[in-house]
């Protein structure tokens, strides 16, 4: 369900339009040969059953764009809005293509002068490694991107960082305006902030050494070699082997996770072999909760805090000479310890800049 359409005289934008706009266009759109920017098919605008504008086609063809959820257009329609009411010009379902061929299409794309910056709304579950892959077809175009994540993709890693901004919407309902996890903004005020340069990337700028302590084995999917974090020391306490870790407790790792994210991020813990961590959102009766939880560095399959905790103590309460890994069998010393050097600024995350008193 595109939100743009394309005729001789110029681009009919459906997020530009109130309802009496809209219905005016849907009187007269005969009249302007409106087409689909994705095939060229007859462009018919029209109002879905939860009251968002879209173009549809004509006639069903040979066109292999793929149908869009509402919650996906309706995001679509507030990021637009949002990006022109900072001043930037705004064509949704914009083509491009890279210097290498690959062909894109930008759920919003935004220009302001040189800057070129585009959208994505992802409601569909899709692996990190797509996301980059995309991504990359941006940068080698000359654009920058960021993602947004909805509710299915709750549980899946979120490895946001500099050069991939990704977002999550826990909860989107059309009509609602959603609100961007951990940034207490809704979606528009996010995007405005974003455009408007209150949106920065901020180092941890933690410099003490600290130890990092996991348990070695495999992945119960992909069966590789896995490295899952459960510990966190700071530098002035005894390492792993001179005082061994206390009884493992799912409350007692989540804190620690949460504490080893912020001195170390996803992609970095990843690249020093470690499974990354994913953060969970929920809602309950005490209000947001934020959890973390160990994912396979290869597959994604994630273990949670309770199941981990139960190899830990197997691991710490295992026989002398040996030790057990989560499928019972004897290994040498898979629990370890590593000592994570901070001589220079840690990793860092997005922040939005705090709003300025105008008393």
């Amino acid at each position: 369900m595109p939100l743009r359409a394309v005729s001789a005289t110029g681009d009919y934008q459906a997020f530009q339009y109130d309802a009496s706009g809209w219905l005016e266009l849907k009187g007269s759109y005969k009249a302007l040969n409106l087409r689909m920017p994705c095939c060229q098919a007859g462009a018919i605008p029209k109002t879905s059953t939860l009251g968002n504008f879209f173009f549809a086609h004509s006639q069903t063809g040979d066109c292999t764009t793929a149908p869009e959820t509402q919650e996906h257009l309706y995001c679509k329609k507030l990021i637009a809005q949002a990006a022109q009411s900072a001043g930037w010009t705004v064509t949704t379902e914009k083509a491009g293509v890279s210097p290498t061929g690959e062909k894109w299409v930008a759920d919003v794309f935004c220009e302001k002068g040189t800057a070129k910056l585009a959208f994505e709304v992802q409601m569909s579950p899709q692996t990190h490694d797509e996301t980059l892959r995309r991504q990359s077809r941006y940068s080698a175009s000359g654009v920058r991107s960021a993602w947004f994540y909805g509710p299915k993709l709750e549980r899946e890693a979120v490895f946001s960082d500099r050069a991939t901004p990704i977002f999550s919407l826990p909860e989107v309902k059309v009509g609602t305006e959603p609100l961007v996890a951990r940034h207490g903004a809704s979606l528009t005020d996010f995007v405005v902030k974003m455009l408007t340069k209150q949106l920065i990337w901020a180092s941890f700028g933690h410099t003490e050494p600290f130890y990092l302590t996991y348990l070695t084995g495999s992945c119960g999917k992909c069966k590789r070699p896995v490295k899952r974090s459960f510990g966190y020391r700071e530098s002035n306490e005894a390492p792993l082997d001179v005082q061994p870790p206390s009884l493992a407790t799912p409350e007692g790792i989540n804190t620690s996770l949460g504490r080893l994210l912020e001195t170390m991020a996803d992609d970095e813990l990843e690249q020093r072999g470690f499974s990354p961590l994913l953060r969970i959102h929920r809602s309950g009766a005490m209000g947001p909760r934020v959890s973390y939880a160990n994912h396979c560095r290869h597959c994604r399959l994630m273990v949670n805090n309770v199941l981990l905790a139960k190899w830990v103590n197997a691991v710490q309460n295992a026989p002398v000479g040996g030790n057990l890994n989560e499928d019972g069998e004897m290994v040498d010393h898979p629990i370890g310890t590593e000592l994570i050097d901070r001589n220079t600024d840690g990793s860092g995350f997005w922040a939005l800049l705090p709003a300025v008193s105008t008393k």
